[in-house]
């Protein structure tokens, strides 16, 4: 059987999140104002590499505009086209996942996280010609740093969950394309602002998190089909 976790790994990584910068302006302020064709999963506060050259997001609209600053650098930016880093992959319940999580500093400085959580089922199929090799539901977590004290509800949708469903449905695209994967049907989404904050019974009503970070995202249910490599 195909473990599922080594081709969503395999996948992730062949993604090309490419950013085409095709103009930029010096404010004057230390800023520069970019225009560009894509801002994928990119919000206020990530910072990014632009070739080697990192940078940290002051403000942007969605596949439009980018308003930068320079970090530890005086490179001013250029036109081109950069290709921006993969998602992370990760896969586990949720006691294993958070420990590993936990150990990461400056979420800030990193790219988002695609989250595969366990357990999850697979079938084979009972007729032995069958093309299939296994299928099942999944589900996966396309998550992004954010700030759950200061944010409101519209923040997490405005600078996470909208940029990552740019991710996810890229993620989608080449998952449907991926040559081991059968049709792909529809696809559940939702969309998590806090995600992982959820409340206990005590005499506080106290909020916990799931996570030791915070993040918001968005969660797809696709249900699988893999196909024999021979």
């Amino acid at each position: 059987m195909i473990l599922v976790t080594d081709l969503l790994d395999e996948l992730i990584s062949s993604l090309e999140l490419n950013v085409q910068v095709k103009n930029v302006v010096d404010n004057g302020d230390g800023s520069f104002t970019l225009t560009v064709d894509r801002t994928w999963y990119l919000t206020d506060n990530l910072y990014f590499l632009l070739g080697s050259d990192l940078y940290k997001v002051k403000s942007f609209t969605l596949d439009s505009e980018l308003v930068v600053t320079q970090s530890d650098h005086e490179n001013t930016p250029i036109a081109g086209t950069y290709q921006l880093e993969n998602p992370t992959f990760y896969h586990g319940k949720v006691k294993p996942t958070n420990d590993e999580l936990t150990k990461i500093k400056d979420w800030y400085r990193k790219p988002p996280l695609i989250w595969l959580f366990e357990i999850f089922a697979r079938t084979e199929p009972s007729e032995p010609d069958s093309i299939i090799d296994s299928e099942g539901e999944l589900r996966l977590l396309f998550l992004l740093y954010c700030d759950f004290a200061n944010w409101e509800t519209s923040d997490h949708y405005e600078k996470v969950i909208k940029p990552m469903n740019t991710v996810v449905d890229e993620f989608l695209r080449v998952l449907r394309d991926y040559p081991l994967v059968g049709l792909l049907g529809s696809v559940t989404y939702i969309n998590h602002a806090n995600f992982g904050q959820y409340s206990i019974t005590n005499p506080a009503d106290t909020e916990r998190n799931m996570f030791n970070i915070t993040l918001s995202g968005i969660e797809i249910q696709p249900n699988l089909p893999l196909t024999k490599t021979c």
